[in-house]
């Protein structure tokens, strides 16, 4: 699905209110961030879903992961500054996908978690569960 990873990426690169909170305009990653990428960076990817198999056009109901990289002793504050700017961009706001035809992007939970890495800073990870469903243009 690159043709919507590049509407994802495209949504958040443009959102200058969630750009300006990250380690750089471009620190919004696919799956996972580089080794060494310094925080607060976002990361997206398709958590589960596929096809619906209920018309002869192809149509998608994808369960999409979106999420804040934070560390630091204002980092639970920080992801949710992040995640409050990505549901902006993302909730009820249909993506422009190439070759198809979005009928619904909707945040359907939330999920905070925190980890601690071997060098002993807390990471938080502070986001949503989107979903997207879309029919493919005839």
């Amino acid at each position: 699905m690159n043709v919507l990873d590049t509407a994802i990426y495209s949504r958040l690169q443009s959102t200058s209110a969630l750009t300006s909170l990250l380690a750089g305009t471009t620190a919004l990653y696919n799956r996972q961030a580089p080794e060494g990428q310094v925080l607060p960076y976002v990361v997206w990817s398709i958590q589960g879903g596929g096809d619906m198999h209920e018309t002869p056009r192809r149509r998608k109901n994808l369960l999409l992961y979106v999420r804040a990289y934070t560390t630091g002793s204002n980092g639970a504050a920080q992801g949710g500054s992040i995640d409050a700017q990505i549901d902006t961009a993302l909730h009820l706001n249909p993506l422009t996908v190439s070759g198809w035809t979005n009928i619904w992007l909707a945040r359907e939970q939330d999920i905070e978690l925190v980890e601690t890495p071997p060098n002993g800073l807390l990471v938080y990870s502070t986001g949503g569960l989107y979903r997207e469903i879309m029919t493919v243009n005839s």
